[in-house]
């Protein structure tokens, strides 16, 4: 199908694009670009110095798409996000938008903002507008959120509730370069901070390949598969909160986007069980007396892939 490759194309280009700054980003790029194709948001752990901010901006330069952050801190006010009114000396009253005014907006630790703060952008997320005094605004299409948190417990920090978590389609981990890895970043510290990347794509192009997505198969079985493996997990006797419906839509889109990525334009199982640890794990929460016995949601995942049936 030719269409699906240029989703190919484009994936590579911009993995490539990425992995000038970037050192091991691959995995990174390649699920941000299914995350965008599929219209949804990424959510990203890990500590200070991993390059999330980095390969997120790489990321948006490659796709040719504009880009903001916002560094989220105990002040950090709604009006910070959205935008605000200026009141003029004639009287007039000017819209001054805010960072949400963006193709990717960054939001960098998340889990040091305030609830309200929080809050504002659960609009932005889910109906891609927002409204400020009764005003509503539309926001640029496509539209991603790639929002950071520090690991819970880490000094100002707060826990997430699970209405702003479930928003998020995927969650990754970032942690430390392996050695070798590590290395190579010290030998290319000074092509790294010129930041060498270049725009492959466009906004107009990430739209055109967004409907090539939604084009892509999923059969009867398949989708059926998915929703067994959420419904496992919800009546997991360890489950204290499983995956919402949500859940089962975005592990739907962003496996369609992930057969689009390997030139299909169907789903087969794998796709799904590839996905399903990244949309899945981050939704569900363990009974406090099992978490503290070491159990956690990545084994209640692996256990729903492991025991439900897959279709042949």
């Amino acid at each position: 199908m030719a269409s699906v490759k240029q989703i190919v194309y484009y994936a590579s280009r911009i993995r490539e694009e990425v992995s000038k700054v970037v050192i091991g980003s691959e995995e990174i790029s390649n699920l941000f670009f299914i995350t965008l194709l599929s219209g949804e948001h990424v959510f990203i752990e890990g500590p200070p110095g991993t390059a999330k901010t980095l390969v997120t901006r790489a990321f948006a330069k490659a796709c040719g798409l504009t880009f903001r952050r916002i560094q989220m801190t105990v002040e950090t006010m709604p009006s910070d996000v959205t935008g605000f009114y200026v009141y003029t000396l004639s009287g007039q009253r000017v819209f001054r938008r805010g960072p949400v005014f963006s193709n990717i907006l960054l939001v960098d630790e998340l889990n040091r903002a305030p609830p309200r703060t929080q809050s504002a952008l659960l609009e932005a997320m889910q109906e891609r507008q927002v409204t400020i005094e009764g005003d509503t605004y539309k926001l640029p299409t496509p539209f991603i959120v790639l929002a950071t948190q520090m690991p819970y417990g880490a000094v100002g920090t707060y826990a997430l509730p699970e209405v702003i978590i479930d928003r998020f389609a995927l969650k990754l981990n970032t942690g430390m370069l392996k050695p070798e890895l590590e290395k190579m970043v010290l030998e290319k510290v000074d092509v790294i901070e010129s930041f060498p990347v270049r725009s492959v794509t466009s906004g107009s192009i990430i739209l055109g390949l967004m409907n090539i997505v939604r084009k892509v198969r999923v059969d009867d079985d398949v989708a059926r598969y998915i929703v067994n493996i959420v419904n496992y997990i919800r009546g997991h006797s360890a489950v204290d909160i499983g995956p919402s419906t949500r859940a089962s839509v975005h592990l739907y889109k962003l496996s369609r986007a992930y057969a689009s990525l390997h030139g299909r334009d169907y789903v087969i199982p794998d796709d799904v069980k590839i996905m399903a640890p990244y949309v899945l794990g981050h939704r569900v929460r363990i009974k406090p007396q099992l978490e503290y016995e070491g159990l956690n949601s990545n084994d209640i995942v692996r256990e729903a892939l492991e025991n439900v049936k897959v279709p042949k």
